[in-house]
């Protein structure tokens, strides 16, 4: 038997079988004939929690010597709970730690036990005859709120502080086995009132590489064939192992973000080996782990010439036609509703977009064969994927208007990439260097102000849309003005697109049609010093808009060097290759 299945079965007949210097308070409750009938179950279901020493977590121990008048209880071999009453004999046996003026923790584990927050248990130092072990057990924050309310006991925290901090968590005390000429171990508690940038930039953990088996069939295999294939399809350069992983660690982030301990949790080693989680802030002590889901996306902050544009470009070869998941708070109604029964191929079309299938990819393959799909992809193409943001409550809803309408939201298989504009030229030389002719449809929007965007229809049929910071920044300040000007209309044209659809005529406000599309990504692309920049200034409009846009995960790309590079680009507006 261990020590502690000895001490939760002498918890009731320690205080009979032992003698005490004081009468104890819970000796004459004993006496009462009427206890045991006016208990409740709600009362015996506390008792049985609170005496189940399974649900504490063992957090250290104190190696005192009893007080003068204390001696007696030097022969108690066996561990022995102490009543919680002010007059409990075992207290008194060392009231000189309890008068203590400096705060000795003994003072603030008789406080907490009080308060039945804790347990203590008394037993005989095995090494010193004149000496007595202390064991402290701790009921966490996440376990029995019902029975204990820490909230109205927020006052003690400080001395649970107090006993974290000055607790003896050594086996060989907990045990009873130390040697006093050896210093006390205590809880490493990391505490660091640095909070600058430059402090979090370099203590960030870097990602795992694995493992990148995901539940998502389709990126799965995409992974898969990142890290096994020599030259992965469409890629006219081969990748190094580390890109390979870069690479397959960037797909992961995509569909299965990993999830993280709450910074503001530490995880520490009791002295019986059980992990618990501290927060040294709040004084908050939890059994279980508390988690988040990270976000969609990261920085990818290779060092100049280790290949980043390379990266992204064979990311998005390796998850070339895929879509991006309809958002949870807006999966319902995505049935849709025809005037009359549709064709199986309709419905068929249908259930393949709402199920996010990458029917691109696999029927260019097929066609490259060539096989005829010519009636099927016009069928997938009328029938992608979509979902409605409903409008916002009006604000005033006795008055009679108009109810507007939900926006219609397009999933979309193509990534924006916003770069800066002396990076434009440099990224078209690398697509077209490392990618295989055809492989990528890929539209060019530089800050040509005259040319517009196509509409939303022809933007998702691209696999990358690569636009430069000033045009993009533009592009979405248009967006929330008001009409385009009399000048430019007089020439026949508008803020947006100059396609059949274009409805600026019929509305006084420009909507870009970036915003009419969920992206499966966006990459945003800029200096490292640019990147201090923003996170210092919280000001930086692209990334601002950027949050606007409907996405599935985003990416920041920066170097690891505050020189940015200088390319000298003569071209300007919108072309596709």
């Amino acid at each position: 038997m261990s020590s502690t299945d000895s001490a939760s079965e002498e918890i009731g007949s320690s205080s009979a079988s032992t003698p005490s210097l004081r009468p104890q308070k819970h000796l004459l409750k004993e006496l009462d004939p009427n206890a045991q009938s006016r208990a409740t179950p709600a009362d015996a279901a506390e008792a049985e929690f609170l005496g189940d020493l399974n649900n504490y977590i063992p957090l250290g121990s104190l190696t005192l010597r009893p007080s003068l008048g204390g001696g007696a209880y030097l022969q108690q071999i066996d561990w022995i709970e102490p009543d919680t009453g002010y007059n409990c004999g075992l207290w008194l046996a060392f009231h000189d730690y309890l008068t203590a003026s400096d705060g000795h923790p003994a003072f603030s584990a008789r406080k907490l036990a009080e308060s039945k927050w804790i347990r203590v248990f008394f037993r005989k130092h095995q090494q010193h005859s004149d000496l007595a072990t202390l064991r402290i057990y701790v009921l966490p924050d996440d376990v029995g709120r019902r029975y204990v309310d820490k909230q109205a006991l927020r006052k003690l925290r400080s001395h649970l502080e107090h006993l974290v901090n000055e607790l003896d968590i050594s086996s060989q005390a907990w045990d009873g086995h130390n040697q006093l000429t050896k210093d006390p171990v205590h809880y490493s508690i990391e505490t660091t009132d640095d909070d600058s940038l430059f402090y979090l930039f370099n203590t960030i953990p870097s990602p795992t590489s694995g493992p990148f088996p995901v539940s998502c069939p389709i990126s799965n295999d995409a992974i898969h064939t990142v890290l096994e294939s020599a030259r992965l399809p469409g890629l006219n350069t081969e990748l190094y192992p580390y890109q390979k992983r870069t690479v397959a660690t960037m797909i992961k982030r995509e569909v299965e973000p990993d999830r993280a301990l709450d910074p503001r949790f530490q995880p520490l080693k009791s002295p019986s080996g059980q992990t618990f989680y501290y927060d040294n802030v709040s004084i908050t002590l939890l059994r279980h782990r508390r988690e988040y889901s990270e976000a969609c996306g990261g920085i990818l902050g290779e060092s100049m010439g280790l290949g980043k544009t390379l990266i992204c470009i064979a990311t998005i070869l390796a998850t070339k036609g895929n879509w991006p998941e309809i958002p949870p708070e807006y999966s319902v109604n995505l049935l849709p509703v025809r005037p009359q029964v549709g064709s199986l191929m309709q419905m068929a079309a249908a259930a393949v977009g709402r199920a996010q299938v990458p029917w691109r990819a696999i029927l260019q393959e097929s066609s490259g064969a060539g096989e005829d799909h010519a009636n099927c992809l016009a069928m997938l193409e009328d029938n992608v994927g979509s979902y409605v943001i409903s409008p916002p409550e009006a604000k005033y809803s006795r008055r009679s208007s108009v109810i507007p309408k939900g926006v219609t939201i397009r999933l979309s298989s193509s990534t924006l990439i916003v770069v800066p504009q002396n990076l434009l030229s440099q990224w078209r030389k690398e697509i077209s260097t490392h990618v295989v002719d055809g492989r990528l449809t890929i539209l060019y929007v530089d800050t040509g102000n005259e040319v517009p965007i196509p509409s939303a229809d022809k933007l998702s049929r691209y696999d990358i849309i690569l636009m430069s910071r000033p045009r993009f920044e533009r592009e979405m300040v248009a967006s929330e003005s008001a009409k385009p000007s009399k000048a430019r209309k007089a020439k026949g044209g508008c803020l947006c697109s100059l396609d059949e659809d274009c409805l600026c005529s019929r509305n006084d406000k420009y909507r870009t049609p970036l915003k009419e599309l969920h992206f499966l990504r966006i990459i945003m692309v800029c200096s490292l010093s640019i990147l201090f920049l923003r996170l210092q200034s919280h000001c930086d409009e692209a990334c601002l808009w950027s949050v606007q846009l409907h996405l599935f995960f985003q990416f920041q790309t920066c170097s690891a060097s505050l020189k940015s590079h200088y390319v000298d680009d003569a071209d300007s507006g919108v072309s596709a290759g």
